[in-house]
C-alpha cells in the first residue's frame, strides 16, 4: 500500500475510535473494529480498501469506507437509545 492508501485505510479506525470503538490490527496488519465490551457478536474487518462485516464469525457484507462509517454511526445512535 502507498502512504496515501494507508491514510485512507486509517480514516475509518480514527472515526470509529472517536465514537468509542476498539480498533486494533490483526496479525496480517489489517484493522479490526469492535465494540468495547466484545459482547456484541459482530466486528468490522479491513479487506484492502473495503470493510467486511462479520457476525458470529460469518462474513456478511462488504462495505465501502463511507458505508462502514454510516454503519458504525447508526449502531452508536441505536445503542444510545437503549
Amino acid at each position: 500500500m502507498t502512504d496515501l492508501q494507508h491514510t485512507a485505510a486509517d480514516a475509518l479506525p480514527r472515526s470509529a475510535s472517536a465514537l468509542g470503538f476498539l480498533c486494533e490490527k490483526d496479525e496480517q496488519g489489517n484493522w479490526q473494529i469492535r465494540t468495547h465490551g466484545h459482547s456484541d457478536h459482530w466486528y468490522l474487518q479491513q479487506d484492502y480498501q473495503r470493510w467486511l462485516l462479520v457476525i458470529n464469525g460469518v462474513p456478511q457484507i462488504l462495505f465501502q469506507r463511507a458505508e462502514a462509517i454510516a454503519f458504525i454511526k447508526r449502531w452508536t445512535i441505536a445503542q444510545q437509545r437503549h
